[in-house]
């Protein structure tokens, strides 16, 4: 029996479905990752399993008890909120305290658990500061100490790391993955950054308009996209994607076995940017060029298509025009009138 047990949740906002018919399935060691862009049910999936929002079809099931029955305290679910949510009148170590008086567990159990707590998330000089006195990565450790405390059996967390800089959002993710390995609880992650959910994940969910596009561990999504969906919102740059009518003809002629399509529309062919290999000399023209730390990015100009490639910035780009090919890469061929991979 798997430790987190989903099966077709649905959740509806009047006529609109925001969710539907949702499904996974997963171990006490998992870390699950929700991606997909804004608006696409993320979040209102995290409040159904909570309990903070009704559902109108489906069953949860955490460590073999159901619990979509159940009211929210009752479920052993604790989410960690996108701006923290802590209470700005009381202290950080109030704001902790809050789960244990509410499920009234005596003083001495409740100190004991917040100072065991608050040194694992390192919060342990705050306790006595106001929300209104730390700062947004401050706050939110203070967040996921609260979610620690409860001790549930599932841990949600709704985008912790999304008002948080670049290189404060790196270490609380990775502070997160620390936790999660010491205590061995699993979690259930949100977030439309898919760099975090591929470094964060053991499993990732894609999610498109309430739909799940696509479950499978880091590699699987990015090696082998199930739709052109997948293919186009993970990795970055995205993933070059051109009808086989397109493709340059130096170019085609590296599309081997063509698959058959199984309706009438063409093929897509797609490649990754790393993938790309690039020559001085040939009929594609650079249009720009942007460096990102240890790599460059650049887009071509190729008869009438445009194309991504990613590489390490020493390479030298002085050449007015430059041959393009894949001669390592992996190619992709998806349905164009379906979408799916073939």
């Amino acid at each position: 029996m798997p430790y987190i047990d989903i099966r077709d949740l649905t959740v509806a906002y009047g006529p609109m479905v925001a969710v539907s018919q949702f499904s996974l399935q997963g171990e006490r060691d998992d870390r699950v990752v929700i991606l997909g862009p804004s608006g696409s049910g993320k979040t209102t999936l995290l409040l159904a399993i909570c309990g903070l929002l009704s559902h109108q079809n489906g069953d949860i099931s955490l460590n073999g008890r159901r619990i979509d029955h159940l009211p929210p305290g009752k479920r052993k679910v604790a989410m960690v909120f996108q701006d923290g949510a802590l209470f700005p009148h009381l202290t950080a170590r109030q704001n902790i305290e809050l789960p244990l008086r509410a499920a009234k567990v005596v003083q001495s159990e409740c100190s004991s658990r917040v100072r065991r707590i608050a040194e694992m998330v390192g919060v342990e000089p705050l306790l006595d500061r106001r929300p209104s006195a730390m700062s947004g990565g401050e706050r939110q450790r203070v967040a996921i100490a609260r979610a620690l405390v409860r001790e549930p059996d599932l841990y949600v967390l709704d985008e912790p790391f999304a008002s948080l800089d670049p290189l404060l959002r790196h270490r609380m993710a990775q502070e997160v993955l620390e936790i999660h390995l010491r205590l061995g609880v699993p979690f259930i992650h949100v977030t439309h950054d898919q760099s975090e959910a591929l470094s964060l994940g053991t499993r990732i969910v894609v999610l498109c308009e309430g739909h799940i596009r696509q479950i499978g561990t880091p590699a699987e999504i990015y090696d082998a996209p199930a739709d052109l969906f997948v293919a186009g919102f993970v990795g970055f740059p995205p993933m070059n994607l051109l009808p086989i009518e397109r493709v340059p003809a130096d170019l085609a002629k590296e599309c081997h076995d063509l698959p058959r399509t199984p309706s009438a529309g063409s093929v897509v062919v797609g490649f990754r940017p790393e993938d790309v290999h690039v020559e001085p000399g040939g009929p594609a023209r650079l249009l720009n060029r942007h460096v990102q730390g240890h790599e460059q990015i650049m887009v071509f100009q190729w008869d009438t298509v445009r194309l991504t490639a990613r590489m390490k910035r020493g390479k030298s780009l002085d050449s007015e025009s430059y041959g393009l090919s894949l001669p390592h890469g992996r190619l992709h061929y998806f349905d164009h009138m379906t979408g799916k991979r073939l």
